[in-house]
């Protein structure tokens, strides 16, 4: 019996030993000219795993779209725009659901989103309705204290219902559900531009942002403002009327949802339904990237007789040129993101899962181990008992 228990002792030591040796032949045949043929099939399973990545993406992407694939009915006049967007899913329960949202946008007097949103089923109905209005463009100067647009601080202002507006102009790119819808509203005299875009499917646009059609994406653009200094900067007064709660949200839906990036949001409406109106918390000023700073959200229903609040949106930045800068409004509604949600889950575990090969060195000489470590129980068992 002793002479097994030695026997089990110097193997445990010569795999150690020869462990130690296979890891020292290996890191020596890196230097040696094995290396190529190494490299190469290093590369050839680098770029089969670039492969299957790029085939999950694609698919991915494909499924995607599926989910959120919409019907648009498009009512387009010079001064009106009327966006319907409708989408049919079963529920868990097994019921059809139609979801639509509208939105409409008209020149008159300040630019003015209205959005609403509304499903159907046999036993139920949700509604919400909101709207994001565009009222003015601030000129200020900082005092020294608190960083962004202050009250006060203010210098001049450009209002916008105090500027006519030129007719809106529409653009299609692509075709049926590829298509992207464009409309560029603007000032006459080109100060504020409004561009809205909208599509029936999921499409990446400039800076890798994805436009989903559950949201109405908005560029602004600020041109040749008529500063009265050379040592200011510009801020945007924007307003949000519902009488649903609004709440301010450091992260947005689909930022969560991976649509987004470095946004906010205020949200509007419960019950697994939400509005919200979300911006990129960065712009561009003459094609360099500046931050935006918000103001927190407050009450704004005594101006003008309706629920509203008020928020202004400072561009970090002194008498630039242009600014561009990218907010959206739209719907996040739990049903869609259950499913969004399943189909990322599966294609993350997808590109997790797998093996790159068999078990290594080690993991055989563990085994082997184990195994003659229970020989000798079994063999120390037996001679007990005799």
């Amino acid at each position: 019996m002793k002479n097994l228990i030695r026997l089990l002792m110097i193997f445990i030591l010569l795999s150690g030993i020869i462990a130690t040796s296979f890891t020292s032949v290996i890191a020596d045949d890196d230097t040696t000219d094995d290396d190529e043929h190494d490299e190469t099939k290093t590369d050839d399973k680098d770029e089969n795993h670039e492969d299957e990545e790029d085939e999950y993406e694609h698919e991915e992407k494909q499924e995607l779209e599926d989910v959120y694939k919409r019907e648009l009915e498009i009512d387009f006049e010079t001064k009106k725009l009327e966006i319907t967007s409708k989408y049919k899913y079963e529920a868990e329960d097994g019921k059809e659901i139609e979801e639509k949202f509208e939105i409409e946008f008209e020149i008159d007097d300040e630019p003015e989103i209205e959005f609403e949103y509304k499903t159907e089923s046999d036993s139920s109905e949700v509604k919400l309705k909101y709207k994001v209005e565009f009222e003015e463009i601030i000129e200020y100067l900082e005092n020294g204290t608190t960083p962004g647009y202050q009250h006060g601080e203010e210098l001049s202002s450009y209002e916008l219902d105090d500027h006519d507006w030129s007719d809106m102009v529409e653009e299609i790119q692509g075709t049926g559900v590829d298509a992207i819808y464009i409309y560029n509203a603007s000032t006459v005299d080109g100060v504020f531009t409004l561009i809205m875009k909208i599509s029936a499917s999921l499409f990446t646009l400039e800076n890798n942002a994805t436009l989903t059609p559950n949201s109405l994406k908005i560029d602004i653009v600020i041109s040749d403002f008529p500063y009265t200094r050379d040592d200011t900067s510009l801020a945007l007064k924007t307003k949000i009327k519902s009488k649903s709660e609004q709440e301010f949200e450091s992260d947005t839906d689909e930022e969560e949802s991976g649509f987004g990036d470095d946004e906010s949001q205020i949200g509007l409406g419960a019950n697994g339904t939400k509005g919200f109106f979300s911006w990129a918390e960065k712009a561009l000023a003459d094609s360099v990237e500046i931050d935006v700073l918000s103001s927190s959200l407050s009450d704004s229903s005594d101006e003008d007789g309706e629920d509203s609040k008020k928020m202004y949106f400072s561009f970090v930045t002194i008498n630039a040129n242009e600014i561009v800068w990218d907010p959206k409004v739209g719907i996040i509604s739990d049903a869609v993101l259950s499913v969004v949600n399943a189909v990322k889950s599966k294609y993350s575990s997808l590109r997790a899962g797998g093996s790159d090969g068999l078990p290594g060195f080690g993991f055989w000489i563990a085994l082997i181990t184990l195994g003659i470590s229970q020989i000798a129980l079994i063999r120390l068992r037996r001679n007990k008992l005799e």
